[in-house]
């Protein structure tokens, strides 16, 4: 953080963005039947992808990689960022506000979102299968 930050946004701050932790509800009881084929088709490619790295990985690298996978997977569960897309920097957020720190800490949530994107997937691609074989 910069001087500029600290002096000029410590009198205005602008909007932060938030993270929400725990499960969220199910969502796929509202979705078209489109958007519920389009993310089991790419959920499953994830998977697909996530089991590849079983041929890779030989020996004990196995057990690291299903570790890392389960952590990934709880944090994606479990975590929920939430930026505010309004302040994200100059140009859309393509340059940094030297001006603001509310900014850095936007682009680090929508970043993390991003990198969280994958593990939702995966996630979502077991909720659906659920919700179609779950008793109503």
């Amino acid at each position: 953080m910069s001087l500029f930050e600290w002096f000029f946004e410590r009198k205005n701050p602008a909007p932060r963005g938030h993270a929400e932790f725990g499960v969220q509800p199910n969502p796929v009881g509202e979705m078209a039947n489109w958007q519920k084929i389009l993310y089991l088709l790419i959920g499953a490619a994830i998977w697909v992808c996530y089991f590849f790295l079983f041929t890779v990985v030989e020996g004990k690298g196995i057990e690291a990689v299903i570790l890392f996978g389960l952590i990934y997977l709880v944090l994606a569960l479990l975590v929920h960022p939430k930026p505010r897309h309004d302040n994200m920097g100059w140009v859309r957020g393509i340059i940094d506000n030297p001006f603001r720190w509310s900014d850095d800490v936007n682009r680090f949530l929508f970043f993390f979102e991003a990198i969280l994107l994958p593990g939702k997937l995966m996630i979502l691609f077991f909720r659906i299968i659920f919700f179609y074989f779950s008793p109503r």
